[in-house]
């Protein structure tokens, strides 16, 4: 509309036609100035557009969706991750860009987010890309509000495959943001100033901008040029440095805290970021120093900073990214451990591995281990042999090197070999061929295990197999062996009488199937797969049908073995028809369980999702008095929780609304206000993966209590009753050997204080000291003159003592102990290598506990004086355990026992 003075405005008009007697005379008309309206939406629009670019070029991937999964807005750094159009990702959802593996988690977490619930906001899965290749993605999520409802969640997404990639990317798009930043605040300052109008807008600009400073996973910090004060700092960057805002001042306080290298040596506070930019007025790029502050908290960061001016080119203050990179630091400290414990385990493996030149067969590296098995002085004596002069035989060599050209691999091979000597042995061999980028062997790389032994054994085994045919066919369940088709290859009596045959062989040469009902074949003929394929053990019942008709339901146990050296499927079956009866009968009785609830002499409760009372039983009534239907629709808690145990029983209601089972004995109140002491069980209860409501159940155990209070004391009495039992059997041990008196008792103090340093139980260590004071109570078997000899004794000798193990099993085997104190007693002479005695039990078959008896036994008999010899001094008995190590001690117990005696002093009293 142009004014009287010439100028131009916007004009807004409303018009009416003017009527008078049903007649138009003219029209009503109203007009109105709306130019600064116009102006003030205009300025929202341009703010939005550029805001949106501010978004756009953040570096993050942005996702908003609605509740139920759709997506309504992404921006151009989650089509770049996912590699799709704009157009191709408006049909894509979680389903096609979620990792199936990952869709469960996702889908889950989504849904409980938007349904209000507490669930971590930070996460990983993989996605999919359009070609189908897997990214590995972080995503930070938070609900979308409007007022009190959740209407979607953003997402916050990086690209995690390359950390070092993604942390320079970020360490750009943050640059940029913050220069962004301050732009666009100068921006929206003059438009504040200039369109008065638009306040509201800008002030909704200014929020977000604030969400995507405050969500960052960089910190993001201003430091004033004069005093080096920080000025600015955003959630992040508060968080990791622990800041804490003077709000008076208008800065954020920095902790006491220590600035050191990455490797602990002190840092140059000249080398700091913030006055390298202020010295040189240029931007500085990935400054790395650690922080440890006082509570002793260390921290690793990586600080990109640069000067940032206002429009005059003053210079304002220095604007700083703050990395985080604890985590990586950590994780190449723990790869550099990790790669020393693979050194180590290849060094200490009694497996040989080797790698050669392939077909060549010169040897590049090899481990102690094949220097050993091969029977060579040294690594170095190794390396000079070639491959094809171990084999026993040339053509198996032959037969390698064309399996390794044709396979590229070969696995398990048994190969008999051969040593310096010329010895043969049979080692297993696995290898598999490297080849460059051309296709080119490299080399091989193999492992050779030495499998004598084993080969011996499973002769022994055919023989062993010979051997027991006959024990078989005394045996009351039908014993067969199937080929792989299923036909018998031998049968036992109680077969032949199962099926109704005078004579097991005339079921050989049957095929078992023929037998089996129709609908129980498929599960025959998989069960019979899996043993041949994988060598796999199967439990079954099928139904069967006799020679004369009579149908009979059998249990099944299958194995793989050997028959006649072919694998066969060895097969124990037992007629179960009587106990499938029973089940058929005990499924008529669950009709009758759902009386069970009613008549319950326990009080139960069932309750909705809401904790209120829905129903209850007799029980419930007599234990708490009140009548089902005052309770009804009333919250649980209120009913029968004490006061003082309020927050007691929220906890447990929130607990099992959760989802968990919860079991607690505790107190509860009666209608009468009475206390009784009960234990809670409460189950949710859960319909199509929904919880619809809880089960509970409380037991009246005011009676066990009490008796419980009984149980204990009479326990007690009991215990030191076995106390006084025991030191009286350990006395009479001393008695006969007074060169070693007191031996058992400092043994066992050496050893319970071995397994609490190892953390073992109370009741273990108790175990411990009771087989410690009775650990040479077989001495007493043994002359007196022996063992008070003052010479060596003679192999004779040396064997009766031996037996003192196996006699003191068998005067308290038969003692009810509550642990195995007679196997402790009688293994507490073993050794890791096999050489003790009297078992020769190797490793893991020796007891734990016998082992750290076995340690604390050589530590204190070393130190002690015996009639052959005076007693050696403590540090010979710490290194003849320090020399058997891992061989002849279990390394965990030695270094218990090293650690007490060296670090904390112990000493024997």
């Amino acid at each position: 509309i142009k004014t009287k003075s010439g100028s131009y405005v916007t004009g807004e008009f409303y018009s009416t036609l003017h009527k008078k007697g049903g007649k138009v005379i003219g029209l009503l008309g109203v007009a109105r100035d709306v130019t600064r309206y116009q102006e003030a939406k205009q300025a929202v629009i341009d703010s939005e557009a550029r805001f949106h670019d501010l978004v756009e070029k953040a570096g993050i991937a942005i996702l908003i969706d609605d509740r139920e999964g759709r997506f309504t807005y992404f921006n151009d750094k989650f089509l770049e991750i996912f590699g799709y159009s704009a157009d191709e990702m408006k049909v894509q959802s979680i389903e096609t860009l979620v990792h199936p593996d990952d869709q469960g988690m996702v889908l889950a977490l989504h849904k409980n987010r938007v349904e209000g619930r507490i669930v971590q906001n930070r996460y990983e899965f993989r996605g999919i890309k359009k070609g189908g290749s897997v990214v590995y993605l972080e995503v930070d999520a938070t609900p979308i509000r409007e007022g009190d409802t959740i209407v979607g969640t953003r997402s916050y997404i990086w690209d995690i495959s390359d950390r070092k990639r993604v942390e320079a990317d970020l360490a750009t798009a943050h640059g940029n943001l913050e220069r962004l930043v301050e732009e666009k605040t100068k921006e929206l300052r003059q438009e504040v100033k200039e369109r008065i109008m638009a306040e509201d807008a800008l002030k909704k600009e200014r929020e977000f901008l604030t969400r995507v400073t405050d969500t960052s996973l960089t910190g993001i910090v201003v430091m004033e040029p004069k005093k080096a004060q920080i000025t600015f700092a955003n959630a992040r960057a508060v968080e990791i440095l622990n800041l804490k805002k003077d709000d008076e001042a208008g800065i954020y306080l920095e902790p006491e805290w220590k600035v050191t290298q990455y490797d602990g040596s002190p840092y140059p506070n000249e080398k700091l970021a913030f006055f390298q930019v202020m010295k040189s007025k240029k931007p500085v790029y990935d400054i790395q120093y650690s922080i440890r502050f006082q509570d002793g908290k260390r921290i690793f960061l990586s600080i990109n900073a640069a000067p940032f001016y206002n429009i005059n080119q003053e210079l304002k203050g220095v604007v700083a990214t703050i990395h985080d990179v604890t985590e990586q630091i950590e994780a190449k400290h723990a790869l550099q451990q990790s790669e020393e414990k693979y050194k180590t385990l290849t060094e200490n493996i009694n497996v040989g591995i080797y790698r050669n030149t392939g077909p060549e067969g010169r040897f590049i590296e090899a481990n102690p281990a094949i220097v050993k098995i091969f029977g060579y002085d040294s690594r170095e004596e190794f390396l000079t042999v070639n491959a094809k002069d171990l084999y026993q035989n040339p053509d198996d060599r032959k037969r390698f090197i064309e399996k390794m050209l044709t396979d590229g691999y070969v696995k398990n091979e048994v190969i008999q070999l051969k040593k310096k000597d010329d010895s043969p042995f049979y080692a297993s061999v696995s290898a598999v061929a490297v080849r460059d980028i051309d296709g080119r062997i490299k080399y091989y790389d193999g492992i050779v295990e030495d499998i004598t032994d084993r080969i011996s054994a499973q002769e022994a085994l055919k023989e062993s197999e010979e051997r027991y045919r006959t024990l078989t066919e005394s045996i009351l369940d039908a014993i067969l062996i199937l080929d792989f088709e299923g036909k018998v290859l031998f049968g036992n009596r109680s077969l032949a009488k199962m099926f109704g045959f005078e004579d097991p062989q005339e079921t050989v040469g049957l095929s078992a199937l023929d037998f089996v009902l129709d609908e129980y074949r498929e599960t025959v003929i998989t069960d019979l797969k899996e043993v041949f394929e994988s060598g796999g053990r199967y439990v079954a019942e099928y139904k069967v049908r006799t020679r004369d008709g009579k149908e009979l339901w059998v249990e099944a146990k299958g194995r793989k073995i050997v028959y006649n050296d072919t694998p066969a499927d060895l097969v124990v079956l037992r007629d179960v028809t009587e106990r499938k009866k029973a089940e058929e009968e005990l499924a008529i009785q669950r009709l009758y369980f759902q009386r069970l609830f009613e008549e319950s002499p326990e009080a139960i409760v069932m309750l909705d999702d809401q904790d209120r009372v829905m129903l209850v039983n007799k029980g419930f009534k007599k234990l708490f008095q009140y009548e089902p239907e005052e309770i009804k629709g009333k919250y649980i808690n209120e009913l029968v929780v004490p006061d003082n145990l309020i927050d007691e029983a929220s906890g447990l209601s929130k607990s099992v609304l959760s989802g968990e089972v919860i079991n607690k004995e505790t107190v509860r109140k009666c209608k009468d206000g009475s206390l009784v002491e009960v234990s809670v069980l409460a189950y949710p209860i859960v319909v199509d993966g929904k919880l619809i409501g809880v089960y509970g159940i409380y037991t009246d155990i005011s009676d066990r209590k009490r008796a419980e209070e009984e149980i204990k004391l009479s326990y007690e009495k009991l215990q030191k009753i076995l106390d006084g039992t025991v030191n009286a059997l350990a006395s009479t041990t001393e008695k006969r050997d007074p060169y070693t008196a007191g031996h058992q008792y400092r043994t066992t103090s050496l050893a319970c204080l071995i397994g609490r340093k190892m953390g073992l139980s109370e009741d273990k260590i108790d175990g411990i000291r009771v087989a410690g004071m009775l650990h040479d109570i077989g001495k007493i078997y043994v002359a007196a003159e022996i063992l008070n000899k003052p010479v060596l004794l003679n192999d004779i000798e040396k064997k009766l003592i031996k037996e003192h193990c196996k006699a003191g099993y068998e005067i308290i085997k038969s003692i009810e102990f509550s642990w195995p104190v007679a196997d402790i007693v009688y293994q507490h002479h073993e050794r890791l290598d096999g050489s003790g005695y009297p078992q020769g039990l190797k490793g893991d078959e020796i007891m734990l506990e016998a082992r750290i008896l076995a340690v604390a036994d050589v530590v204190e008999a070393m130190t002690s004086h015996r009639p052959y010899r005076e007693a050696l001094n403590l540090n010979d008995a710490l290194q003849e355990i320090i020399k058997n190590r891992g061989i002849l001690y279990d390394s965990r117990v030695v270094d218990a026992c090293l650690e007490l005696i060296e670090k904390e002093g112990f000493k024997f009293k």
